[in-house]
């Protein structure tokens, strides 16, 4: 599989890499597998945060990129753990900066886990 899921225990936020061809069938699987791993934080009091780097992928088809919106932007609303959203995205594919406090789009992941260290650290 192309894509990996790691968590960082010192920032609270789960990580979610994309690299090489990612196919419509491997990301639908992957979707359900990442859903069951929400629901598993949803019983902590401690929200968490969400890094999605995507800088080193592929997809197979355009409907890759609709399941990866809808399934970040809908029904990732569902689960009330999280407490912030990142995109690690390259440049010319990002969009600005940092759109409001939930969300913020970077070019790099040091950048990005930076970005969510400062808000962990205001609000601890």
């Amino acid at each position: 599989m192309n894509i990996e899921t790691d968590y960082d225990e010192s920032i609270r936020t789960l990580i979610v890499k994309m690299h090489g061809l990612n196919r419509l069938s491997i990301l639908e699987g992957w979707k359900d597998q990442f859903l069951q791993t929400l629901s598993g934080y949803s019983d902590h009091e401690e929200k968490i945060s969400l890094m999605i780097d995507t800088r080193y992928h592929e997809f197979e088809s355009y409907q890759c990129l609709v399941l990866l919106r809808q399934l970040f932007t809908s029904e990732i609303l569902q689960y009330p753990c999280i407490d912030r959203k990142v995109f690690v995205q390259p440049g010319r594919y990002r969009l600005p900066e940092v759109k409001n406090d939930y969300e913020a789009y970077f070019s790099s992941p040091e950048e990005a886990l930076q970005w969510l260290m400062c808000f962990k650290q205001r609000f601890a």
